[in-house]
């Protein structure tokens, strides 16, 4: 799936805040984007930095959806994706492996280093996986309850 909505540059910009532990929310309407803290998990960040976000989006809270950040399940797919491309047998053995014992991201991680794999093609790879998260989110039909 290709970037038809938005930008490489706000999906990238989408995927650090989310894995930065703050919220975003698109607007379907104007492809806005919105971020916020999470006030719970922030009670010492001075909330009037997002006051005027938090409110836009309470305010015209149908027009958006509130992204969410890939569980440890779905960035586990993208590992098992990213190793069924990989056309070196020994290589991809080693990394199923590493999938099925414990602490399965360490262990990738681990034998990623191990075995030379290219870092830039495994981040390029995981970018490419997390665009399409995002973007299935934003072209779900609007009535999608499954978020």
């Amino acid at each position: 799936m290709n970037s038809t909505v938005l930008s490489e540059e706000q999906i990238k910009t989408i995927i650090e805040d989310l894995e930065g532990g703050l919220r975003v929310f698109y607007n379907r309407e104007n492809n806005e984007i919105k971020t916020a803290i999470k006030v719970e998990k922030n009670p010492f960040s001075p909330r009037e930095l997002w006051d005027d976000d938090l409110f836009e989006i309470e305010v015209n809270y149908s027009k958006y959806i509130e992204l969410r950040k890939m569980t440890s399940r779905d960035a586990f797919k993208v590992m098992e994706d990213f190793i069924a491309i990989i056309s070196d047998e020994p290589i991809r053995e080693r990394l199923e492996l590493a999938l099925i014992l414990s602490k399965p991201f360490k262990n990738f991680k681990k034998v990623m280093e191990e075995v030379g794999v290219s870092k830039e093609e495994w981040f390029a790879f995981k970018e490419r996986k997390y665009a399409d998260f995002i973007n299935a989110q934003i072209l779900a039909p609007k009535n999608d309850t499954s978020r």
